[in-house]
């Protein structure tokens, strides 16, 4: 799975939970460190696998680049308008 197909997963599950407001407020509070919680990912992806799935990878993909962590907000925001 690419990036541009997680971040549209991603959104779409965040949304469809009606958890836009808090995932919004935690991506911008921890975007300066976006990039080491990245990192961690990897490192701890055979521990994380089973819980996140096939969004393991992807995920420390999108949060190791500043530029994906706004291009997931922005979706999540898009999608949250749609929805109301």
């Amino acid at each position: 799975m690419d990036s541009a197909e997680a971040i549209e997963s991603i959104a779409d599950k965040i949304v469809k939970r009606r958890l836009e407001t808090p995932a919004v407020f935690l991506l911008e509070a921890n975007k300066p460190v976006s990039f080491i919680a990245g990192q961690y990912m990897l490192v701890f992806d055979p521990m994380l696998a089973p819980f996140l799935g096939e969004y393991s990878t992807a995920l420390s993909e999108i949060l190791s680049d500043r530029n994906k962590v706004d291009g997931l907000i922005a979706r999540i925001r898009e999608k949250s308008r749609g929805a109301d």
